[in-house]
């Protein structure tokens, strides 16, 4: 079985920095990394959800590209905040999103791609 470390640190937030995530869509969107961790085998291993912006730390299989992995998790989350009735208020989770990477030695981020 092959061995891989690949951490990475990835940040996104709402549309103008917005205040709209609460804690009941921050619960729906936990649930949704959660899942999608669980779906592609990949290390969920901190989350931080503020109010105008997501942290997630989390290492990633090698056979998955950092921007699918982002594709999934950001189109879940709003997949299920719009199930739970919370997308009208959330509509803005999709604005800039921000990828860092730092290796398991350190934390030295180094920016790899911005959308």
């Amino acid at each position: 079985m092959p061995y891989w470390q690949h951490y990475c640190h990835l940040v996104w937030g709402t549309k103008n920095r917005e205040p709209v995530i609460d804690d009941a869509s921050a619960d729906v969107i936990r649930q949704a990394f959660r899942e999608i961790c669980g779906q592609e085998r990949a290390k969920l291993l901190a989350l931080g959800i503020m109010p105008e912006h997501v942290h997630v730390a989390v290492s990633i299989p090698p056979r998955i590209a950092i921007s699918d992995f982002v594709k999934l998790m950001k189109g879940r989350s709003s997949f299920r905040l719009n199930e739970s009735n919370r997308i009208d208020q959330l509509a803005r989770l999709v604005g800039k999103a921000n990828m860092v990477s730092f290796p398991s030695g350190g934390v030295r981020f180094l920016p790899l791609l911005r959308t």
